[in-house]
């Protein structure tokens, strides 16, 4: 049998370890800079906003008005301010 590398016996123990219910148990509390969060924040929110204005568009070309009107009423909800949906 061929020796394993170091690399690979690595791997392997934290393959183990990570399976292992100890893992699941230990907490692991990662910070972030602020400002990371905030944009990352920020580009979720225009993201989720373009997809419910895209879904409202698919709704309106499919004919769907009552479909459309309840996402434009969810979309108010998360961006009042949004002229697409007033």
């Amino acid at each position: 049998m061929l020796p394993r590398s170091r690399t690979v016996l690595s791997r392997s123990f934290l393959a183990v370890l990570l399976a292992s219910p100890l893992a699941a148990s230990v907490p692991v509390r990662v910070e972030f800079p602020p400002e990371l969060l905030q944009d990352s924040l920020e580009a979720f929110h225009a993201d989720v906003i373009g997809a419910f204005e895209d879904l409202a568009a698919w709704c309106q070309s499919k004919k769907l008005y009552l479909q459309r009107d309840l996402v434009y009423t969810d979309l108010l909800r998360i961006d009042p301010d949004n002229r697409a949906a007033r």
